[in-house]
């Protein structure tokens, strides 16, 4: 799983980043206190994206986009484009739990199934 960590590294980055550029010291201090409890998510949030490998063009254009707009000091931009990234993944998230529930639906279906067979011989 080295690329999801190199990946954490350099999201996990990037969000201290936009926190410090914020210049507000409230949501510099949140992040670096949940810190850790982002880390969890990220890495599973981030196994589950790049798991799907249509989603690894795009989540790097998409992070591409947001660094762009940072470096280039324009807060529209970089705000246009966080929210972007963020209803992307959001949705491919959601998209991720409707299969994982539906394999899980399957499975005790079956699970069912062998039960009643098992019970009537």
């Amino acid at each position: 799983m080295p690329a999801v960590d190199a990946g954490f590294v350099r999201e996990s980055t990037a969000v201290n980043t936009v926190a410090e550029a914020s210049h507000n010291i409230a949501l510099v201090h949140v992040t670096r206190g949940i810190f850790n409890l982002m880390r969890m998510n990220m890495l599973r949030s981030r196994e589950a994206l790049y798991h799907q490998q249509d989603n690894v063009g795009l989540l790097d254009a998409q992070h591409a986009e947001i660094a762009k707009a940072i470096a280039i000091r324009d807060p529209a931009a970089a705000r246009k484009a966080a929210n972007l990234h963020l209803s992307f993944v959001q949705a491919s998230l959601r998209e991720v739990a409707m299969t994982d529930l539906e394999q899980q639906g399957a499975r005790s279906k079956r699970v069912r199934s062998q039960q009643r067979e098992a019970s009537t011989d």
